[in-house]
């Protein structure tokens, strides 16, 4: 399966968030499922990172430069700025999530998708750590 790879929904803690899972799923009592406190966090960490700066009107600030590396072949300097970057922008923008480590990995093709990156990111949240793939088109080629 391609793109990016939510967390799997826990129906144990569905009490403290109050969110519909997406995709959707369907839940106990067949009422639809709803989202686990990580799999929230991990798509605005996804959305987050996948924003260029400047790209939503309304909140200028909000978002990651990783648009500079689209054509580039991500260089150690490059995996480096990167980790910085979004480091500094999680931290900002999404309360409440320390980012433990970020790991750019190699860029890899696929005839289905095109080039992507696959950035591995650890967070802290309320005490727990956290982990998700988040899929990052360079070279000009789009995430499918």
């Amino acid at each position: 399966m391609y793109g990016n790879i939510a967390p799997e929904v826990e129906q144990d803690s569905i009490s403290s968030v109050k969110t519909i899972a997406f995709p959707f799923q369907k839940g106990s009592f067949g009422v639809p499922a709803l989202a686990s406190p990580a799999g929230v966090t991990f798509t605005r960490i996804t959305s987050l990172v996948n924003t260029a700066r400047g790209e939503k009107v309304m909140s200028y600030d909000y978002g990651v430069d990783l648009y500079q590396y689209n054509f580039s072949n991500l260089t150690a300097i490059d995996k480096i700025r990167m980790t910085s970057s979004i480091k500094t922008a999680v931290e900002r923008f999404i309360p409440g999530v320390t980012i433990e480590r970020v790991i750019p990995g190699p860029t890899e093709y696929d005839s289905g998708i095109g080039t992507y990156a696959v950035i591995e990111v650890f967070w802290l949240e309320a005490g727990r750590s956290q982990t998700g793939q988040v899929l990052f088109a360079v070279n000009g080629d789009e995430v499918k």
